[in-house]
Formats: C-alpha cells, structure tokens, sequence
C-alpha cells in the first residue's frame, strides 16, 4: 500500500507479521537489494517514506529474501520472467491510479 504524506514523503507499507527482515526494491534504488530497509511495528507492518518525483516507478517488496508483489498497487507491469508492481505519481495529493 501506498501513501503520500503532509511532508510530501511517499509512504510504502508492506504487511507481513511473520518476516524477519523486509527492503523495499525499486528502478528508484537501482534495485538494490540492501538500500532501502523497512522499518516493522510491533502488528508486522513494515513501512519506509521515501521522496521520489513524479513520474512511473517500478518496485517490489523484497522480505526474507523472497520477492513480493504489493497486494494494493494499483498496477502491475510484466517483465521477463516477473512482474514488478507499478505506481505513477503526479501533482495530486496521494499517487495517481496507472492506466491500463
């Protein structure tokens, strides 16, 4: 799931009570497979704010070593052997909805 805060910091949340370690992976990180930690509450929901401009970013939740679509993304993009979640930021408040 995705959210954008009064700060204009875009909030990625990731539910999972059984993972031990969870790093958000992303064309926006190169996806680099270390850069991006999630943080965990005590519920198992790992979150981390990032600022990203707009544009189309292509990401995945990367937890215990096993990659993750985000359940909540509001697209899907196929790429060879995969699928990358898929959001698209503009001007507005919280993140546009992908087309197509």
């Amino acid at each position: 799931m995705i959210h954008r805060n009064d700060q204009g910091e875009i909030e990625f949340r990731f539910h999972d009570p059984q993972a031990q370690e969870v790093y958000l992976v992303g064309d926006f990180n190169c996806w680099d497979t270390e850069a991006t930690p999630m943080s965990r509450t005590a519920e198992g929901h790992w979150f981390v704010r990032l600022t990203l401009e707009d544009g189309v970013y292509e990401y995945k939740f990367l937890a215990d070593g096993r990659y993750r679509l985000d359940d909540a993304a509001s697209g899907v993009e196929e790429v060879p052997f995969a699928c990358n979640s898929v959001l698209v930021l503009n001007q507005r408040s919280e993140p546009a909805l992908p087309v197509g």
